[in-house]
């Protein structure tokens, strides 16, 4: 029986971490933001004149090189990859965030009403001073909401 090494998620999704364990991937959440001690989170604000693309891209960035460091500093944890993804949704240039609560979630779904917009997901690994990184965007038409 082959062991594989680990890949480290720098993400708190389960989704995520469920999405790779179903194609294979032995994976496992590598705490980031939540590691108050290190200090590595991620300040998610967009830049001024920032595009959508550049603001996915950034974050994600980000997020890899921030799990990376965390996992430099730990040395209970065997080395492996680190993975890193960030989705945002673009509206004509504008970056929609997470809404916060239900009303802004609620005028975000009326802002997309009957209109199309881009879905933008971005992914970065790292190990051993090696970065890849890739870009997915979709188009989305969205269905007049009543």
């Amino acid at each position: 029986m082959t062991t594989h090494k680990p890949l480290y998620l720098a993400s708190q999704s389960p989704r995520r971490l469920e999405l790779l364990k179903l194609v294979g991937i032995n994976a496992e959440i590598l705490p980031v933001s939540a590691d108050a001690h290190l200090q590595l989170g991620i300040d998610e604000t967009p830049f001024a004149n920032e595009t959508p693309r550049d603001y996915v891209q950034r974050i994600c960035a980000d997020k890899v090189q921030a799990g990376w460091l965390a996992l430099q500093r730990r040395n209970d944890l065997p080395p492996a990859p680190v993975l890193a993804a960030d989705t945002t949704v673009a509206l004509n240039g504008d970056t929609l965030g997470k809404p916060a609560s239900r009303e802004e979630a609620a005028a975000m779904l009326r802002r997309l009403s009957g209109r199309t917009h881009e879905v933008l997901s971005a992914v970065a690994i790292t190990f051993d001073g090696r970065t890849e990184s890739r870009l997915s965007i979709t188009t989305v038409d969205f269905i007049p909401l009543d």
